[in-house]
């Protein structure tokens, strides 16, 4: 999506300069949130105010959510059918592939000292081997982005369902903590959302969520828009609402508040350690979430092939991850 922004805005309308489209990609990323709103919010903000970032929000998730919405409507009974089933049987080796090759991408940009490739390894073992709440590895990293900022100087580094289903604003407030502590956007919540929802509550099983992960990799706009599927499955459309609207609300929070002191804050020695190694943090987690995903899917020798496909194709070349998960759901129709 971020392509399809600096194509319209940038070359296309010039409402904005490269200049100003990449630092609205550094902020995005430097901030809490859905990536993809954080940069078009700030955008919007720019151009046209408070209400400009509104309603750029808006016009993000919006279509998303009805798309989303729809599929969750019939999503019980898709699943009876055989071809369904084959379809996410296909699917779910080729998201942790995805994810694992997003790590690589990500990790090759990022981690360009052995002090961040150790600290993404540390917070991937965190979660996978220690299961330790990976919003506790992101404070963490924050923490001793801090410390590092005050003790160090140099360069900047270039970057299950319940029984019950849960209440409009349980699921909102879990949303919306969600969304307001994870930096890294939609990835980067995949192994929150998971520990929350399947590891903790019980609320879905490993099952739906990799479903749930496929659906906001596949359908347009933003990936927490996956958030809308596991809201309607907990609770129809007052969940779909209360979880779209958790998490996609920080961002506008968020972007109204940084918009007016990040130039200031960029510059400073606390943004030169604290975000390299909060973004350190954010591909270990990234990893975790592959690994977590891929024990499930993984078991044979075809999911495995399934897998290192996707990784291959999002790690080494500019495809999107949703063809070659889409193919893969094709093939597991056809193979299985």
């Amino acid at each position: 999506m971020l392509a399809i922004v600096e194509h319209e805005l940038v070359e296309t309308k010039k409402w904005i300069t490269h200049e100003d489209f990449l630092q609205a990609v550094t902020l995005g990323q430097s901030i809490p949130g859905v990536i993809i709103c954080n940069v078009g919010g700030y955008i919007a903000y720019r151009l046209r105010g408070f209400w400009g970032l509104v309603l750029a929000v808006c016009g993000i998730v919006i279509p998303s959510f009805f798309v989303v919405v729809l599929f969750a409507m019939f999503y019980s009974a898709l699943r009876e059918y055989t071809a369904i089933q084959l379809f996410f049987k296909g699917v779910g080796p080729a998201v942790a592939g995805a994810l694992a090759g997003l790590t690589w991408r990500v990790g090759k940009r990022s981690l360009t000292h052995w002090g961040f490739i150790s600290l993404a390894v540390i917070a991937c073992l965190c979660v996978v081997a220690l299961n330790i709440h990976p919003g506790l590895v992101i404070l963490g990293g924050i923490v001793l982005g801090l410390i590092l900022s005050t003790y160090m100087n140099g360069n900047p580094v270039k970057d299950q369902r319940g029984i019950v289903a849960p209440g409009f604003f349980l699921l909102f407030w879990i949303f919306f903590v969600v969304g307001l502590l994870t930096f890294g956007g939609g990835f980067a919540m995949i192994p929150v959302l998971q520990h929350e929802f399947v590891e903790v509550r019980h609320w879905m099983t490993l099952m739906e969520y990799k479903d749930a992960v496929a659906v906001g990799l596949v359908t347009p706009g933003p990936t927490a828009i996956m958030a809308t599927f596991i809201g309607f499955r907990l609770n129809e459309w007052r969940g779909a609402l209360a979880a779209s609207l958790g998490v996609f609300s920080p961002s506008i929070l968020l972007v109204w508040l940084a918009a007016n002191f990040y130039a200031k804050f960029e510059k400073t020695i606390w943004a030169k350690w604290t975000l390299p190694v909060v973004n350190s943090s954010v591909i270990g987690l990234l990893a975790a979430a592959a690994i977590g995903i891929g024990k499930g899917s993984c078991t044979q020798p075809l999911p495995i092939l399934l897998c290192l496909g996707t990784f291959s194709l999002t790690a080494w070349t500019k495809w999107s991850p949703l063809w070659p998960i889409l193919v893969c759901g094709f093939l597991g129709i056809l193979i299985y």
